[in-house]
């Protein structure tokens, strides 16, 4: 399966709700990590950046599903960065990538979308700095003890 489908899956698995580029970030990082019997050599590779691993990909892959209109990007007032959503289009879409993995595949994104949305971005962080600590190195974050 193409990295931008795995993209437009964890967005879609937000069931409609925004998707913050840390959010987006941390959850595919978590995919890499936790599935490596699923997601090939060629999945997102991450390096220690400003708010802990980070793949330039992710991005460029969003900007395209946006082009595609499967996702949409959307800027708040007052915020300094976009959110994705996923649009009528990309749903569509993420339930033909989705034949692609398992139901159990499926439910663990849905969860993960909807615990990584649960955090603030300080517990995110936190959770990703203690348990990959290897990523914090360029860190421009501390977190707060």
């Amino acid at each position: 399966m193409e990295n931008r489908n795995w993209t437009l899956l964890v967005i879609a698995a937000a069931s409609g709700e925004l998707v913050s580029p840390i959010q987006l970030q941390k959850a595919l990082f978590l995919v890499r990590e936790h599935w490596t019997s699923v997601v090939k050599d060629e999945f997102y590779q991450f390096k220690p950046y400003n708010y802990g691993p980070f793949c330039r990909q992710i991005y460029d892959d969003a900007e395209s599903l946006a082009q595609a209109g499967q996702i949409e990007i959307v800027t708040a007032s007052g915020q300094s960065w976009s959110s994705y959503r996923v649009t009528q289009r990309g749903l569509e879409e993420s339930e033909r990538v989705r034949n692609a993995i398992s139901k159990i595949e499926w439910e663990y994104l849905r969860q993960l979308a909807t615990w990584i949305r649960g955090l603030s971005f300080e517990q995110l962080l936190a959770y990703i700095y203690s348990n990959y600590p290897e990523y914090t190195k360029n860190s421009v974050f501390a977190i707060q003890q």
